[in-house]
């Protein structure tokens, strides 16, 4: 397979109440995060991903779907705000037209990848995909404003291009906040997030 150019996709998605930006913390904290445990995380969070990225890094699924309910329901993304399932994986993955809807073949399902554009997600699962940095911020708005206090789990990932040079420039920040079932739950993502293929 031979890749003639290579599009980066930037990708953002950040959550903050509205009054957020008016009203300053008081105090931000950050202490370091156990890197093991982050990859269990991060491999925990994006397994789907894996699944669906195949030797040629090309993140195209092999089952067919026909609809965002059911392509949720076939492949695993507890672990992503609902936002970020729908706006980062499933229009990343699945063709979109002109007209802003998605792209379904002849028989009614989506179309992913059609023709020589491919999408790719990288993950930690890919070779010289590594963690760079993953810490515990706290952020503290002070008494009268304690409802706005929140904490969060950043992991921050980068290609080693010592080790692979298939899509550098790749850097995710991934933010995570703690549901109240105890799981990180992956409510934002920035930076290079994916990748555009032509073959």
């Amino acid at each position: 397979m031979k890749f003639r150019w290579m599009l980066i996709v930037l990708f953002l998605i950040v959550f903050t109440a509205c009054n957020r930006d008016e009203i300053k913390s008081k105090s931000v904290t950050e202490s370091k995060f156990n890197l093991v445990e982050a990859k269990d995380i991060l491999r925990e969070t994006y397994k789907s991903i894996n699944v669906m990225t195949n030797n040629e890094l090309e993140t195209k699924p092999e089952i067919k779907v026909k609809s965002y309910e059911e392509f949720m329901d076939t492949f695993d993304f507890s672990l992503f705000d609902e936002s970020v399932k729908r706006s980062y994986i499933f229009e990343t993955i699945v063709d979109f037209g002109n007209d802003g809807n998605p792209v379904k073949d002849e028989d009614g399902f989506l179309v992913y990848g059609e023709g020589n554009i491919i999408s790719y997600i990288p993950s930690i699962f890919d070779k010289g995909v590594v963690i760079e940095k993953a810490f515990i911020r706290d952020v503290d708005y002070g008494t009268k404003y304690s409802s706005m206090n929140f904490q969060e789990l950043v992991i921050i990932e980068t290609r080693d291009e010592s080790i692979d040079l298939m899509a550098s420039g790749f850097n995710r920040i991934n933010r995570f906040k703690m549901n109240t079932d105890g799981k990180w739950i992956l409510y934002a993502v920035e930076g290079t997030t994916s990748f555009v293929w032509e073959r």
